[in-house]
């Protein structure tokens, strides 16, 4: 009688007890003052290991950044073209390995346009140490050939380039630590240069 009594008790007050929702917990992920902050906590308190899983992802987080702004600063397509939709760019902010790739070789950003008679294509390769090696290069006439030139942006340089039969032509601007590539096929050198004009550079510049 006495056991009979006590699991209609259990059973009684079992469903007393509320029910626990499901529900996914979404991660917080820090402002990038608050992770330096966390690394360097974690620096004085000597968890190395710790400090540096904060750097890695906040370096994601400043790499995806960096890449929105450089791709919202490419020049404006011109007349007759139009800017083709990139395809979808990998979350540096989620993919620590490939947050380091561009943190030891620079970021990476490439924007098409198409047009009627031609297409451009600009990329952009930011603070990559290995772009110092074309400095020489840019710097030296000397060491270019009968179908390039030197083209001056204020204090940066480029090179444009003659490929094939004339209506193709490749522009190299060094900046710094960083390389602004344009490839025109179909078009003249002329409207390739008013495409990366002195103005549509110098918002580059402002991203980098």
């Amino acid at each position: 009688m006495l056991r009979t009594s006590v699991i209609l008790l259990f059973l009684s007050t079992s469903f007393l007890v509320p029910l626990v929702a499901q529900e996914r917990v979404q991660k917080k992920e820090l402002t990038v003052p608050e992770a330096l902050s966390s690394a360097g906590k974690a620096w004085e308190e000597k968890r190395f290991g710790d400090c540096v899983k904060v750097l890695r992802e906040t370096l994601g987080q400043v790499s995806s950044a960096h890449s929105r702004a450089i791709r919202a600063a490419m020049p404006e397509a011109p007349e007759g073209f139009e800017k083709i939709a990139p395809r979808k760019e990998e979350d540096l902010a989620n993919n620590p390995f490939a947050a380091a790739l561009a943190g030891s070789v620079g970021s990476s950003v490439q924007q098409q346009y198409k047009g009627a008679k031609g297409k451009i294509e600009c990329r952009v390769t930011a603070n990559s140490p290995m772009i110092q090696m074309f400095s020489m290069w840019i710097s030296n006439p000397a060491m270019l050939g009968n179908d390039s030139e030197v083209i001056k942006y204020g204090p940066h340089s480029a090179v444009l380039k003659t490929v094939g039969d004339g209506r193709s032509y490749e522009l190299k601007i060094l900046v710094n630590e960083s390389l602004i590539e344009v490839d025109g096929q179909g078009i003249s050198d002329d409207e390739l240069l008013s495409f990366m004009s002195q103005a549509a550079l110098d918002r580059l510049v402002s991203a980098l």
